[in-house]
This record gives C-alpha cells, structure tokens and sequence, in this order.
C-alpha cells in the first residue's frame, strides 16, 4: 500500500534506504596451475607401494577496500586485482598396502595437504549477520594452512561388499585458521592463523549384511562408522594474552585447547535395504557428534559449542520406467525431533 511507505523525513510507514557499503563487497579471483605424478610399483607378492606428488602454483587475487578507507583513515588499504596470496608447492604422497591374507589388507598412508582461505576469509569486509549479532571480519593477512597426514588401516573384505576396518590416524597443522572473537569488541569474531595444532583418532566401520540371520533379510545390511579423536591447539602468545585478562583469582592458563570445528566423536549407524530386481532403495540412518568449539573466546567470553544432538533420517526411493532411468524419493529429516516438539 502507497499509504504505508514514506520518506524518512516524514517520520512516518516505511522507509527504504540503501544500505550498500563498499567495504562490506569485494571481488576475487584464483589461478591454479598443477601436475600430477603417480605410480605403483610391487615390492613384493603381497606388498605394493602407490607413490604420487602433485606441484601446484596458487595465486589468489582481491578487489576491495577496509572501512578506514572510506573515511581516508592512516590505516586505510585499497586493493585493486591485487596478488594477496601466492605459492608455489610440493605435496608428496605414499602408500603401502600389505595383503596379510586374501580378504586383508594393512595399509599405511603419508600425505602432505594444504586448507587455503576463502574469498571472504581472505579480505576486508565487515559482515554483520542481523540474526546472531556478531560481525564477520575479513583478514588480508591470512596465510594457508599446511596439514601431514599419516594413517595407518587394518581391514577385511567379504562377499557382497561387506566390509570390516579399524585404522588410527594423525594430523599435525601449521597456522590452522580459525574464527577467533576480538579482544576490544567480542561479538567481532575474525578468521586467524593460530598456534600449531594436532589431531590424533581412531576410527572403526563396517558394512554387514544381515542374511546370516535368514534368508529373507539379504536385502538388509547394517552399516556403522565410530570415530573418537583428541583434537588440540597450541595457545599462541595474542591468544595467551588475551585469555590471561579473562582469569578469576584462583585460575590457571593451560597451554592448549580443543581445535575450531573438530568433535571429540562421531556416531554413524544406518539400516539399508536394496532390491535391485524391483528398484527399491531404502536407509534409516542415524548420526550424533561431539560438543564441538566453533568460536574461539576472548577475555571473559567463553569458548562457544555447538551442541551435540541425535540426528535420525529416512530415505526411500523408487525407480522405474524403462532401464529404471527414472527414480522417485521421499526423505524424511530429523524424526526424533519431530516426536520431541510433540
């Protein structure tokens, strides 16, 4: 209605403004040039090695400006198409997989990986999210993260698909990136190359079918993932510092904490029928993770959690139609929550 919008001026209905600001937009662009090299060779009857290493040139461009540039502040940076990030690496990989009997195997694994920062994680913008009140603020500084990988993975194979394994694993980061909350405002939270971190973790799985109980269960399988894992960081010297102002009397600093967006477990369990000859498909699938850090606190703002709930979900599906090219799905989502709010 024409009655209800206004001009601000007039004090009264509706008014609509532009809120655009420059600061808060940017514009990026990456170049990746890469090789790769794999090969396998047999060491023996029942060990064979895959090595691989794969070259990459990075180069990751930006376009914007900071806040203090609007207002012509010393501190003021403008980037036009400007390099922002640029490497050149090496990530080297093996395998061995001994065959300690016809249906195992134990496999042991190096990797070198690397987690670069986004777009926005890698920039000057100042985001406010109007749900949770907090502001997003970018950092042109960010440099990537450089991960080893060493897995080590004992496991059995039998007919049908079914599998059984149980493996351990161990990562170690150099300047992890993490959402961390600002020391003189703690609802800005900024993303941040931190102390160096490690994960250490243990996970079993299997894939069984349930015909050992009847024959009228073959189309039945059990599928089941557990991990546990230790996840920590080394708390540098700016995050010490500012933890050090958050301690009530009697209180003492430890020098590690949990690591941002890894839980201490992980629960997958599933139920899964398949009917190939009539099309069906079926899975109740069920998932439960870890209190896990999200944001880093600052001062007297405590670490913030995600909280940990149970997830149980159905998918069915259908095909149908001549060589079954079309399929028909249903999926329910949360049902627990479902009969909770009830």
């Amino acid at each position: 209605n024409e009655d209800n919008v206004s001009s601000a001026d007039e004090g009264r209905g509706v008014a609509i403004q532009d809120r655009f600001v420059e600061s808060n937009s940017y514009e990026g662009r990456i170049n990746i040039s890469a090789a790769y090299l794999m090969g396998e060779l047999a060491l023996t009857d029942k060990l064979k090695t895959i090595l691989g290493v794969r070259v990459e040139q990075y180069a990751q461009y930006y376009t914007g400006l900071n806040q203090e540039a609007l207002s012509g502040g010393p501190a003021g940076r403008v980037f036009d198409d400007e390099k922002v990030l640029d490497s050149f690496d090496f990530f080297p990989s093996v395998n061995l997989i001994y065959s300690v009997f016809e249906n195992s195997n134990i496999r042991a694994s190096f990797s070198q990986t690397v987690a670069r920062p986004s777009f926005k994680e890698l920039s000057t913008a100042e985001i406010q999210d109007v749900l949770t009140g907090r502001t997003f603020l970018g950092n042109i500084d960010l440099v990537p993260t450089y991960i080893n990988n060493f897995d080590l993975r004992w496991e059995f194979f039998f007919k049908r698909g079914q599998t059984v394994s149980l493996g351990g694993f161990y990562k170690t980061f150099k300047d992890p990136i993490e959402l961390v909350r600002q020391p003189l405002q703690p609802t800005d939270i900024k993303p941040t190359n931190v102390g160096d971190a490690e994960i250490i973790g243990i996970e079993f799985e299997s894939r069984k079918n349930l015909d050992f109980i009847s024959p009228a269960f073959s189309n039945f399988s059990i599928t089941t993932n557990f991990t546990w894992t230790s996840a920590i960081v080394k708390i540098d010297s700016t995050e010490r510092e500012g933890r050090m102002r958050g301690l009530r009397d009697g209180q003492t600093l430890e020098t590690e904490r949990d690591f941002v967006g890894q839980p201490p477990f992980i629960i997958n369990a599933s139920l899964n029928y398949t009917d190939f000859e009539k099309g069906w498909d079926a899975g109740l699938s069920f998932n439960r993770q870890g209190a896990t850090l999200a944001v880093v606190g600052i001062n007297r703002v405590a670490d913030t959690y995600t909280v940990p709930f149970n997830s149980l979900n159905l998918n069915i599906s259908k095909s149908f139609g001549n060589n079954d090219k079309n399929k028909l799905s249903v999926r329910v989502t949360n049902i627990l929550g479902v009969f909770r709010d009830r």
